[in-house]
């Protein structure tokens, strides 16, 4: 079959993916033509009832839809859903690449919803095959992928999605940003941008962006910045519209106040952290902070407990201010511990307040991708409504120089093209992630691999990226309910 008329099978049926069987159809299904990967068709059996929202939750949701004339909306986990599965058969693929060498078996060939042939050879081994398209090979795109043509073939998402999870700064990178964002179908971003950029990220952005209030984390008096500077900062920022502000409380954030004596600075229960959080909370705003880190890091990183306690141990503490402070939480990275979802229900569970959102693209594929896809798709299932999509994106002008530079945020691009590259791979692998099938190499280099094991890896080494096809119903929720829901209320008295 060519290309052309897998990518024609595709347009019907991935009109269906993406636009999704409504709720109350009874069959959601792909017709495509079989393919020489696993196709498979899911099928609504028996809806059983799961957790239902809190009534706060419930009632920040009726108004914001009826804001919208939408009217009341269902329950955020109505119902629960059993997917069965059938494979269809498969059938080779002709295709425009050129052949992969003799000693780098194919992993993973064509994937219809992706256009595009891609082989996959061994770990440690010569660089991975690339796309035919003339782009050249780097961090954020080791498979030479043309990032637009992908976004085309990827389609519109299931709804207008919004990342709750940014970081875009700059003069120029947020024009870069803001065309990526159009490819894939980000209507609204929620960005960490310094005090000092808002208003400049806003006239490129307008109203497709809103921020969150973050201290200046490049003053020189560490202590002043994060107490009462912070404090005065969020006061501006709230001035400004801002509703969240972000504690970050990673280990790492010891190893930053003990440079200046202070190893408490950045504790997430600290005595100055408190009064911050008092502070905005009398103001209204609602939390998101940054808890723990990678597995990967408390392996290597972390590995003395006696400074950086264990992982677990990162959690004490938050489940304390959970429930001191009962405005909502959003805490970033699937709270910190995507590794574990049997835990992150925990959490959720104990705390109705929390959110988690998505954010941190590397490390998401990394262990999303181990997940079975029945274990995502039921933990997306059980928590509807309290997980968000965020992408940790993090733009700068500075990604668009050549040359040496400091500060390793600013490495990963040296031109216009490289900076595009950067910011659209990370929304091509969540995409890929919840929506395709594909099983293959992620195109995004991930060091964490080497850190733990420099035997075997090298930091332009990957991991391998298994799509999960998760439902139209979970991927609107996803991508866009769940942030509505809880965020839009926020905004209400905006023009």
């Amino acid at each position: 079959m060519a290309i052309a008329q897998v990518r024609r099978a595709l347009g019907g049926a991935n009109r269906l993916h993406h636009g999704g069987a409504g709720r109350d159809e009874q069959v959601a299904r792909r017709d495509l033509e079989p393919t020489d990967g696993p196709r498979h068709q899911w099928q609504v059996l028996t809806p059983k009832p799961t957790r239902r929202p809190g009534k706060p939750l419930q009632r920040r949701r009726n108004d914001a839809a009826s804001r919208d004339g939408l009217g009341e909306r269902p329950a955020v986990a109505d119902q629960g859903v059993q997917l069965a599965r059938a494979e269809l058969p498969r059938q080779p693929i002709e295709h425009e690449l050129t052949a992969a060498h003799a000693d780098q078996p194919v992993v993973s060939q064509y994937d219809p919803r992706l256009g595009l042939v891609v082989y996959h050879p061994p770990m440690s081994s010569p660089p991975p095959k690339t796309a035919d398209t003339g782009i050249a090979a780097h961090p954020a795109n080791r498979l030479g992928l043309d990032y637009a043509a992908q976004a085309r073939c990827l389609g519109d998402p299931t709804a207008p999605i919004i990342d709750v999870h940014s970081h875009i700064n700059g003069q120029t990178a947020p024009e870069i940003y803001r065309r990526v964002a159009d490819l894939y179908g980000v209507s609204l971003t929620y960005s960490m941008t310094q005090l000092e950029e808002v208003e400049a990220v806003r006239e490129i952005l307008g109203r497709r962006v809103r921020f969150i209030a973050v201290p200046n984390y490049t003053g020189e008096d560490r202590k002043h910045h994060h107490g009462l500077g912070f404090e005065e900062r969020i006061r501006r920022f709230h001035e400004l519209g801002v509703r969240i502000v972000k504690f970050w409380a990673a280990p790492r954030g010891i190893d930053f106040g003990r440079e200046i004596g202070e190893p408490d600075l950045l504790r997430l229960d600290g005595s100055t952290r408190l009064k911050t959080m008092e502070l905005a909370a009398d103001l209204g705003m609602i939390f998101m902070t940054h808890i723990a880190d990678p597995d990967t890091w408390f392996a290597a990183k972390y590995a003395d407990a006696s400074v950086y306690g264990t992982k677990a141990q990162q959690y004490e503490p938050f489940e304390e201010l959970l429930d001191r402070f009962t405005v909502p939480w959003i805490a970033a990275h699937m709270g910190g511990w995507p590794e574990d979802l049997e835990f992150l229900s925990g959490l959720l569970s104990r705390h109705d307040n929390l959110y988690l959102d998505t954010s941190a693209a590397k490390w998401m594929v990394r262990e999303l991708s181990k997940h079975s896809r029945d274990d995502l798709v039921a933990f997306l299932r059980r928590w509807q409504g309290r997980i968000m999509f965020g992408s940790d994106i993090v733009t700068s002008d500075e990604h668009i120089k050549a040359g040496e530079k400091e500060n390793e945020l600013h490495t990963r691009a040296n031109s216009a093209d490289e900076a595009f590259d950067l910011y659209a791979s990370r929304y091509w692998v969540f995409r890929t992630l919840f929506e395709t099938d594909y099983d293959g190499e992620s195109p995004i280099a991930d060091p964490d691999l080497a850190m733990v094991d420099p035997d075997r890896y090298d930091e332009m080494d990957a991991p391998q990226l298994v799509g999960k096809s998760v439902p139209p119903d979970l991927l609107r929720s996803l991508y866009h309910d769940a942030a509505h829901d809880l965020l839009e209320p926020l905004h209400r008295d905006e023009c």
